[in-house]
């Protein structure tokens, strides 16, 4: 098992974050030990509440299943709020939550304002998003959509995650995932078994991986009650690396567009992504029904279609610069990613921790329904699992520079041949500087 030990810790890093994760590296962790299982937003954010609170964490990446934002805001809300306070504990300034409307189609050779943002309450919006898309890329739209100043949810969830990982009290092991979590009767704790052999003891376990790897896993019940029927599925994602700025039009927007409907397929697909790091990077994702994730002729056709698609999307100079003609000539590497058993089709969307009587002390998360979800399920662990911890930091208190209010909604700067449909939001046209 590969295991990755923070070598150094920087002085600003420290001087920067919240005093009880400075401490605990000359801390007491006893009854402090939590084990967190997995690599996508819900186990970030479990790692990094348990390390800013003094915690020993020990972050296992499971089955490692961990991709981008497919797109570049999630909801306004709570889950919005801890985010923007939790990367604060950090040391990362970044801006409060800003209601935006970035969002836009592909269609008829012009991005448009999605349908759905021309209804003047969620339910409506709700309804319709239902109508439009399929289930899978419904759990990432933002139907009240919110970004972080001149940064969207990628490069927060990247900074966040490099600061965690540099933190004494975390450590990170990679490689294999789990196959048991049992309750060792002599220490009164938990036991993470792997394969290998090796066991990782824990006061607290954060079970944050896919849903679908715990049937047959020693120590659970059998079947497990909230795991019924939600039949979780695939996707591709591919992020690219540019030779130049590209997207320059539309940094601050996410982007949708339908693919090429293959035979036998009933439901519309689209592919979904973003431009970010000042458009030297993006990131591409298409979803997979169940029955499609085994296919591999399939999965490499539906990957083609992807970059079919985003050479109709990204034409001309103001998207792709000069001298080229598609996007695709622009791109310096790629990393693919197949992920099975990601998204949640069916079920609703846990807002607060699962649990099960039979293992107090071991808590469940989920990333399948997108990640609002999963941050708003944070909210609901620090305060049920940290509570003390959660008072002493003022938990979702903005100080200072952050005690602002979220204002207007506005939008990110049209790109070229927009057309907009009636909706309640006001347009400034305001153009954020990307990350630098």
């Amino acid at each position: 098992m590969a295991k990755r030990n923070p070598t150094r810790v920087q002085d600003q890093l420290l001087a920067e974050t919240g005093p009880e994760a400075v401490k605990a590296q000359r801390g007491d962790f006893a009854g402090r030990c939590v084990a967190v299982v997995g690599d996508g937003a819900s186990a970030l954010a479990s790692a990094a509440v348990h390390a800013a609170a003094g915690w020993h964490v020990t972050w296992i990446s499971g089955g490692g299943a961990r991709i981008l934002s497919p797109l570049p805001t999630m909801n306004a809300g709570e889950c919005a709020d801890a985010l923007a306070w939790v990367s604060g504990q950090f040391g990362l300034k970044i801006s409060r939550p800003e209601r935006v409307s970035s969002l836009r189609e592909f269609r008829n050779k012009s991005f448009r304002e999605p349908s759905w943002r021309k209804m003047t309450s969620l339910e409506q919006r709700e309804a319709e998003l239902k109508d439009s898309l399929w289930t899978p890329e419904a759990r990432f739209v933002a139907l009240d959509e919110v970004r972080f100043g001149a940064m969207n949810l990628a490069e927060v969830e990247i900074s966040l995650r490099a600061r965690v990982l540099e933190l004494p009290n975390v450590v990170r092991h990679e490689g294999l995932p789990i196959e048991g979590m049992v309750r060792d009767d002599e220490s009164n704790r938990w036991v993470v078994k792997f394969g290998s052999g090796e066991k990782i003891f824990a006061d607290r376990v954060i079970y944050a991986d896919r849903w679908s790897k715990l049937a047959g896993m020693e120590g659970l019940p059998k079947p497990i009650p909230f795991n019924r029927s939600r039949n979780p599925s695939g996707l591709i994602q591919a992020v690219f690396r540019h030779n130049r700025p590209v997207g320059q039009s539309g940094l601050e927007c996410g982007f949708f567009a339908a693919l090429h409907k293959e035979a036998g397929e009933d439901t519309a697909r689209n592919v979904l992504g973003y431009f970010f790091d000042s458009g030297m990077r993006s990131v591409w994702t298409t979803f997979l029904a169940q029955d499609e994730v085994e296919d591999n002729h399939l999965i490499a056709k539906k990957l083609r279609r992807m970059k079919q698609a985003l050479e109709k999307l990204f034409v001309g100079p103001e998207w792709i610069g000069d001298g080229v003609d598609t996007i695709l000539a622009t791109l310096e590497s790629e990393h693919v990613a197949f992920e099975e058993s990601t998204v949640c089709h069916n079920g609703a969307a846990p807002e607060k921790c699962t649990r099960l009587p039979s293992m107090p002390g071991v808590i469940f998360l989920t990333d399948g329904y997108g990640p609002s979800i999963a941050w708003t399920q944070t909210v609901d662990l620090v305060r049920s699992e940290l509570a003390d911890w959660c008072a002493e930091a003022k938990f979702l208190e903005f100080a200072g520079e952050w005690e602002t209010s979220p204002g207007e909604e506005t939008t990110a700067q049209s790109p070229p041949d927009f057309v907009s449909v009636e909706s309640d939001a006001q347009w400034v046209g305001e153009q954020n500087s990307s990350l630098s």
